[in-house]
């Protein structure tokens, strides 16, 4: 959460495969082409640019964590705005880094 929070998009982005795939509502409701996915990590940093562009003070808490085998599960809530989210994390075995992320509003 650090490297989103920061503005770090490098490091965010470094902590995923090159072949991941985001599955989420915000990505949806801001590109409506997408249906919602986003694939490839050279487009999944042009797309947390324009999130970050767009919703600049957005920072994120972990409120809980799940993990089983190579699954994560993130509880998250604003610092400052109502809004909370369940990420759910596949991690690739071979490099541990995260390969799916669906993430929900709520």
């Amino acid at each position: 959460m650090d490297a989103w929070n920061n503005s770090s998009p490098e490091t965010f982005i470094d902590l995923h495969s090159n072949d991941v795939e985001l599955i989420s509502s915000l990505a949806l409701r801001l590109f409506p082409e997408s249906n919602g996915r986003i694939q490839g990590k050279k487009t999944l940093y042009d797309y947390w640019g324009i999130v970050r562009e767009r919703l600049p003070k957005i920072h994120f808490k972990i409120d809980r964590m799940m993990m089983s085998d190579l699954k994560v599960v993130l509880y998250l809530s604003t610092e400052n705005n109502p809004t909370k989210a369940i990420a759910r994390m596949t991690i690739d075995p071979d490099n541990l880094l995260i390969r799916k992320m669906e993430v929900s509003y709520l």
